[in-house]
């Protein structure tokens, strides 16, 4: 999970982005809230995916702010038992690392509607962050769920350990093939802003001051794993946790 405290030291004198508003001022720590997932059978039952002798693992009592069809971005069924709600900022680099992980788990067991991957905006990290969240906002508004997944591979397609050149922004938005004057237009005007700041607000309330912040909701219960940007076969191991924990 990369902290916000390496972008203590920026130049105060530089302009703000157009959507700065969108970034918290929050305390610098950093936080042990990671990855979390689990994978159901398509009857119901509870699979043990990954074998292995699995550790105690209870959910935690949080409250984050319900999966939302109509508004959130996922891949996946927006049925299934297991929802796995990413809270990641665009210009992080453990982002980037975990994106690649969440597209091999969705890969491997997605496909069976078990398991469903929602990405929500958590814009801290630097100061170019929130202008590109609310740009992949933009995108989703006109072109879609599946463009707003395009464009986000596109961001993070960069080299691995680097931040997002926001230089190259429009011509990630012009890679989509949506309206640029409707995008144009999304971006000097303010639909998503409250939605994005009452996700913030919930999520950074819940203690989390870095990204990637994942937790799994199963059964109406919502599981986080300690160990930020996982890669796959990490993830994996820590899935099978709570598979075994939600069975009981």
């Amino acid at each position: 999970m990369e902290p916000t405290s390496h972008e203590s030291n920026q130049d105060a004198s530089a302009p703000a982005p157009k959507r700065a508003s969108l970034a918290l001022p929050i305390a610098i720590v950093i936080a042990g809230i990671a990855i979390a997932a689990a994978i159901l059978s398509s009857n119901g039952v509870f699979a043990n995916l990954f074998g292995g002798d699995l550790p105690q693992f209870a959910p935690t009592e949080i409250s984050i702010a319900p999966f939302d069809p109509a508004t959130d971005h996922i891949i996946g069924n927006p049925n299934a038992p297991v929802i796995l709600i990413e809270y990641s900022d665009f210009d992080c680099p453990y982002c980037q690392i975990f994106h690649s992980s969440m597209k091999q788990l969705m890969a491997e067991h997605g496909a069976a509607g078990n398991v469903a991957w929602v990405y929500r905006s958590l814009p801290i990290i630097t100061e170019n962050s929130p202008t590109i969240s609310y740009a992949a906002e933009c995108v989703a508004e006109i072109g879609g769920n599946d463009v707003f997944w395009k464009f986000a591979d596109d961001i993070f397609s960069r080299t691995h350990g680097t931040h997002f050149d926001i230089a190259t922004l429009t011509e990630k938005v012009k890679a989509t093939g949506v309206n640029m004057t409707a995008y144009t237009n999304c971006m000097t005007g303010d639909t998503h802003k409250a939605r994005m700041q009452a996700l913030m607000d919930n999520v950074l309330a819940l203690g989390v001051n870095g990204t990637p912040a994942t937790f799994a909701i199963v059964k109406g219960k919502t599981y986080p794993i300690e160990g930020g940007a996982l890669p796959y076969a990490q993830l994996t191991n820590a899935l099978a946790k709570i598979i075994d924990e939600a069975k009981k």
